[in-house]
């Protein structure tokens, strides 16, 4: 039997439930102002997974106003080497809407495609505001950086975070494994979620 890294997370991991309705800030701020920017997919075996980067005009008003303050020289951060300890308990609320929740071997899929590189870039670039959205059957993992610089994540990254979300939430039987994780990381705001699509 093979155990994938989210396998051995979600067995290892002692549980933590924060209540949180699932949302991301991109969502609630954009409601039906969300802008489709590109979609593409990545196959891994038999498994399409779904790319898309979006964002909205409201997202990106809010982050400017924000971070009006700070100097206009901007870069792009690379975050190609997350340790799992970047979405830990402190940092993860869980969903505790038990009917909402994808179904962990869709997840299971979803890191396995990230782990195995089939992603011929082998990353993405989000910009300012805007989200990242990968989705297999029911389980969707959601990068939004809300900061003011490009982010450039890598696949195992994600796949990373996304273990560390559904092992803090889902450790006990019967308990959600959707959540979502704040960046601990000083002046790299982030948002990643494990949602149901």
């Amino acid at each position: 039997m093979k155990l994938s890294v989210f396998g051995i997370l979600f067995i290892a991991y002692t549980p933590v439930a924060l209540s949180f309705a699932a949302s991301s800030a991109l969502v609630t701020q954009c409601g039906s102002d969300t802008t489709v920017l590109n979609s593409s997919i990545i196959t891994h075996g038999e498994n399409i997974i779904t790319v898309t980067l979006s964002t909205c005009s409201a997202a990106k008003q809010a982050q400017s106003k924000r971070f009006e303050h700070i100097a206009s020289k901007r870069q792009v951060v690379s975050f190609c080497d997350a340790p799992s300890s970047d979405c830990g308990v402190a940092e993860t609320e869980c969903s505790t809407i038990a009917d909402a929740q994808p179904v962990l071997e869709d997840c299971f899929s979803l890191e396995d495609a990230l782990l195995a590189g089939d992603n011929s870039v082998n990353g993405f670039l989000v910009p300012a505001g805007d989200a990242l959205t990968l989705t297999f059957g029911t389980c969707e993992f959601i990068f939004e950086n809300t900061g003011i610089e490009e982010i450039d994540i890598c696949d195992g990254s994600l796949a990373v975070l996304g273990s560390a979300i559904s092992a803090t939430c889902s450790a006990n039987p019967g308990a959600p494994l959707s959540g979502i994780c704040f960046s601990p990381i000083v002046g790299l705001p982030w948002e990643f979620g494990v949602f149901e699509t």
